[in-house]
């Protein structure tokens, strides 16, 4: 969030300008806690929906959804400090005609033997923004691959793993509802070999 890198090293969340303590707006002359990433183009982007992780080198990366609506992509940086970022390229983007066309959301990074695993939420807006859980993978935070195949009700295109329609999920109430899978946060336990996840599943937490 803008907070990140407008000063105030207390303030919360820079898009409701509130100290924890409850004083209203940022101190704006605080140092501030993290540089703006920057366009290529030039301009800063929020940071928002976001993930970080930390190779074996020490160099910490950054994942966030950019802001460019209805073509969203997840951006990747790197800091060694947490002063200054590095921009790296486009993680993940949507493929065109694809069930998600629109872009990537909300990156949930986890690593397991050797291989890194980016969960996102997939965009396709039709009448509504249907959303959907996708999965892409890298050995090295760098080149990231969409899982082949697809495993989503009537869509094409690869790396779709979760659809809202699926029965565990709070789906079946008609609407845009049965296409709302949003924000992965996925774990893998090594004692049952199982993976578990939650997020937003059809207006609910699952």
């Amino acid at each position: 969030y803008p907070s990140l890198a407008s000063g105030g090293n207390d303030c919360r969340d820079g898009r409701t300008s509130v100290y924890v303590t409850g004083t209203a707006a940022c101190d704006t002359a605080a140092p501030a806690t993290l540089v703006a990433p920057q366009r290529p183009s030039g301009g800063s982007i929020p940071i928002a929906d976001h993930a970080w992780v930390r190779d074996d080198n020490g160099l910490f990366h950054l994942f966030f959804q950019d802001d460019v609506s209805n073509n969203w992509s997840i951006l990747h940086y790197t800091t060694p400090d947490f002063s200054t970022l590095t921009y790296v390229g486009a993680a993940v983007s949507g493929t065109p005609g694809a069930w998600d066309a629109n872009g990537a959301w909300a990156p949930h990074i986890i690593r397991k033997d050797g291989t890194y695993y980016l969960f996102y939420t997939g965009v396709r807006v039709t009448s509504y923004p249907e959303q959907r859980i996708g999965l892409a993978t890298s050995t090295d935070l760098t080149t990231w691959t969409k899982t082949s195949g697809n495993q989503c009700n009537g869509m094409t295109g690869d790396g779709c793993v979760v659809d809202c329609e699926a029965s565990w999920t709070a789906a079946g109430r008609g609407g845009g509802n049965d296409q709302a899978c949003r924000d992965p946060m996925v774990q893998f336990d090594p004692a049952s070999g199982t993976w578990s996840t939650t997020g937003d599943m059809g207006t609910e937490a699952q």
